[in-house]
């Protein structure tokens, strides 16, 4: 590596949590910060959809496969939180319903990982379940999906959300997101506490905003069915 009086140091990130600004300032030198749009937001080549779904793995299992027919010769990314759920997903796929699928989590090995990671980007395995920390650092051209089965429950994991539909669309490709939202506050399982959030992110990139949502977003503080 050159030495620092000789080489330019650049920082991309499609979200700047203060975390990631405090790093900026302990790491780099005499930086300038540049933002394009709102940092944080979406680009609007992605079409972000909701569905309203229950705590259960089963029904969210019914969602995910409607969800698939709809886009069925794509690259498919659907993110779960656990990894236990990321192995249960991806074999009820490939045994319970005849749709070839790769999971990639911690528990995994770098060979297995790489291995997994190869059959999805050659579309042997065209749909890829994975976890946020497995997840990072992949990069696969023509993703044309993001399916979140299960979505972030906190506003301080809410970054992740965008993150992760930022696998699509990219490169002047338009992509698609399904996201399975969960009512309520239910720790770890409910999605009330982002119900503004999403509202919000939906109003700036023009999306539709499901009635749900709108509600929160508007200070009603919950999500309901509807």
């Amino acid at each position: 590596m050159p030495p620092k009086h000789d080489r330019q140091t650049l920082m991309f990130s499609a979200t700047f949590p203060a975390s990631i600004q405090q790093l900026a300032r302990e790491f780099l030198r005499n930086y300038t910060w540049i933002g394009v749009g709102r940092v944080g937001s979406t680009v609007s080549a992605i079409t972000q959809t909701f569905e309203l779904a229950t705590h259960n793995k089963q029904h969210k299992l019914e969602l995910l496969m409607v969800a698939l027919a709809k886009v069925p010769d794509q690259l498919t990314l659907v993110f779960v939180q656990k990894k236990r759920t990321a192995s249960w997903v991806a074999g009820q796929l490939s045994k319970g319903h005849g749709i070839k699928a790769e999971s990639i989590h911690g528990d995994r090995s770098q060979s297995q990982r790489e291995a997994a990671l190869a059959s999805f980007k050659s579309g042997a395995s065209p749909v890829m379940v994975a976890t946020d920390v497995a997840a990072r650092g992949i990069d696969v051209p023509g993703i044309g999906h993001v399916i979140n089965f299960d979505m972030p429950t906190t506003a301080d994991d809410f970054d992740s959300y965008v993150h992760r539909i930022g696998r699509t669309g990219r490169a002047g490709r338009e992509g698609l997101s399904t996201s399975f939202f969960v009512p309520g506050f239910e720790p770890k399982s409910g999605n009330g506490k982002i119900a503004s959030l999403l509202a919000r992110l939906l109003k700036e990139s023009g999306g539709v905003i499901p009635d749900y949502l709108a509600n929160a977003g508007a200070g009603g503080g919950t999500a309901t069915g509807g």
